[in-house]
């Protein structure tokens, strides 16, 4: 199977069905078996690409690999609506899904009324996420900065102008990094959160 071929999900028979084939070894499309969405899938034979499902019943984005385990991509598990990266997002129902040939994933948020796109993290990136402080000080927050640090590494950064996610970029696959995130008002700039470790792919 071409990796940009298209699989449509069967909510109704809980089933991943092949949609524009393209056979390269059999003269007929490869059967899939019963999805289950929260586990190992057994398959009878498999694609050799990832497919990414809209999971409706869950609602999250999930990856399934060619070895037929599925893993989370993106979702809180709750119906409502929220951007943010990986388990801080929320979808209501997603269904149809697409992937670009930049990786990025488009979603049908058919509970939401919305076309939501899910942008992937890469090698040497972190997603990070946070919550506003409980307070803002003497005025309102303009801005957050996100930054990872290692010994030995340049220290990166990301920036937003109010929302609470952003993706590191630059980092050295495998190292250890310390992650924390400053916020900023008219006054200045906050004092550095607690530092969370991460490690890039």
């Amino acid at each position: 199977m071409a990796s940009d071929d298209l699989m449509r999900s069967d909510a109704a028979a809980q089933r991943l069905r092949p949609r524009g084939l393209t056979v390269t070894a059999s003269a007929s499309p490869p059967r899939l078996d019963r999805l289950s969405s929260r586990g190992e899938l057994q398959p009878s034979r498999w694609p050799r690409a990832n497919i990414y499902v809209g999971d409706q019943v869950d609602h999250r984005i999930r990856k399934v690999t060619p070895a037929g385990v599925a893993t989370t991509i993106a979702g809180s598990g709750t119906a409502t609506f929220a951007d943010g990266a990986g388990a801080a997002a929320s979808f209501s129902g997603p269904s149809g899904v697409v992937v670009d040939a930049a990786g990025n994933i488009y979603v049908a948020d058919g509970g939401n009324h919305r076309i939501r796109k899910v942008t992937p993290v890469g090698i040497g990136q972190l997603a990070v996420t946070w919550s506003a402080p409980s307070t803002a000080g003497s005025s309102a927050i303009t801005g957050y900065t996100a930054s990872a640090s290692a010994a030995g590494q340049a220290t990166q950064t990301c920036t937003t102008a109010g929302t609470s996610f952003c993706t590191i970029s630059g980092l050295t696959s495998g190292v250890a990094y310390s992650v924390s995130v400053t916020a900023t008002n008219a006054s200045g700039q906050s004092a550095p959160s607690a530092s969370t470790p991460a490690t890039p792919n």
